[in-house]
């Protein structure tokens, strides 16, 4: 008779718990320990046991940093009501082996088809890609406020506003992939499984030995992108 898996704990935003809960119900196979992200959760995780980090951020995943724990990252994005039912688009961040072995969980998490999510790279590597969501999104709310029924609503077709929000974006996003980038800078990259070519060929113009993680050609063209002087920044 096979050996059982070990459980899995799994850290997730309080407000995403249950959403994930959801789609996993039907996977008896996968045992999970739910655990909301916060402050000191370190602490509280067994050593002994894999730990998989979702839409955590740099920071975050940085709070984990411990010689005894091995995190896996995970970034999961998609509609509360409808990812449930269908799937989030997933990113997973770790190495070979360790991403084998949470390999049900993110199968289940993913679309129902094969080969439905995409090792981003190295640990790190999605932790990178929510970092960039959030900034996203609050870039989002900021420009969604600004053209709202707020006080700064007079500004709503001056391009200088504009352009502050969303260099300021872009100073984070750039951040955040110096921040990758250093992390992973000595780490050879194996995917678990073959990478899509069409997706390093859009990513990167430059030609490339070895494997080079999406994440990571991901940061080199954020890094790219000329910054637009602002004296607001």
């Amino acid at each position: 008779m096979p050996q059982a898996a070990p459980p899995i704990q799994l850290l997730a935003p309080p407000t995403l718990l249950v959403p994930l809960q959801a789609r996993t119900a039907h996977h008896k196979e996968i045992e999970l320990i739910w655990l909301p992200l916060g402050q000191d959760i370190a602490d509280t995780l067994d050593p002994a046991l894999p730990v998989v980090l979702i839409n955590g951020t740099l920071d975050e995943l940085q709070g984990l940093t411990h010689p005894t724990l091995h995190v896996i990252d995970v970034v999961a994005y998609g509609d509360v009501i409808q990812a449930p039912l269908h799937g989030w688009i997933i990113g997973a961040g770790g190495d070979k082996v360790a991403l084998a072995r949470v390999a049900p969980l993110l199968d289940s998490l993913a679309p129902p088809a094969q080969n439905a999510w995409l090792h981003l790279g190295n640990t790190g590597s999605a932790a990178f890609v929510a970092s960039l969501l959030q900034h996203w999104q609050a870039q989002t709310l900021a420009i969604l406020g600004w053209l709202g029924g707020t006080t700064r609503a007079q500004w709503a077709y001056d391009p200088a506003i504009w352009q502050q929000i969303t260099q300021a974006t872009l100073h984070q996003a750039r951040h955040d992939a110096l921040r990758y980038l250093q992390m992973t800078a000595d780490q050879p990259f194996e995917p678990l499984r073959t990478l899509p070519a069409a997706l390093q060929q859009s990513l990167s113009n430059q030609p490339q030995t070895g494997a080079i993680a999406p994440a990571t050609l991901l940061a080199q063209l954020l890094l790219s992108i000329p910054a637009i002087p602002n004296t607001a920044l």
